[in-house]
């Protein structure tokens, strides 16, 4: 089983043991450039953990949605200016998807993107975001605005 850790915020990866529950701090110049690393507890259990280096830790997810862009960095296209995607990663500052279909998306532009989250009431969200990175399908957006659905749906 491999755990999760994150910043501590005094330049600390904070880990919790999974088995006794208790939280060790390590030095970010102990543990280098990795992701991923064993662990050794006090109460002796080894675990893998995985490092999240990231301020606002992003929520894994493979959500169905769809996006339209709002503002174009280029002149009109000729291509649909909307299309659909899966969103995989949010976060309180950003999120990313795998545009399924649309025409090729450039940084700077903004979109929005609507996707219906899976928590208990199905609540439908619409956000606002800058790209900043594309890599063939894959799409790295900046959140615009805030929005306390998603900052509940990140807690929970």
């Amino acid at each position: 089983m491999t755990t999760r850790a994150s910043l501590a915020g005094d330049h600390t990866i904070a880990f919790d043991c999974p088995k006794c529950r208790l939280r060790t701090k390590v030095g970010l110049d102990k543990i280098g450039h990795t992701y991923h690393c064993q662990v050794k507890c006090s109460c002796g259990n080894i675990f893998s953990a995985e490092i999240e280096l990231r301020e606002r830790p992003r929520k894994q997810l493979d959500l169905p949605g769809s996006y339209e862009i709002v503002d174009r960095a280029t002149p009109a296209p000729t291509a649909p200016e909307a299309g659909s995607c899966r969103v995989i990663d949010l976060s309180r500052t950003g999120l990313a998807f795998l545009k399924s279909t649309g025409r090729e998306l450039k940084a700077g532009e903004r979109v929005r993107v609507s996707l219906t989250l899976d928590d208990g009431e199905a609540t439908r969200i619409s956000q606002d975001c800058e790209v900043r990175h594309v890599k063939g399908n894959f799409v790295g957006c900046r959140l615009l605005t805030e929005n306390a659905a998603l900052e509940y749906y990140l807690l929970s």
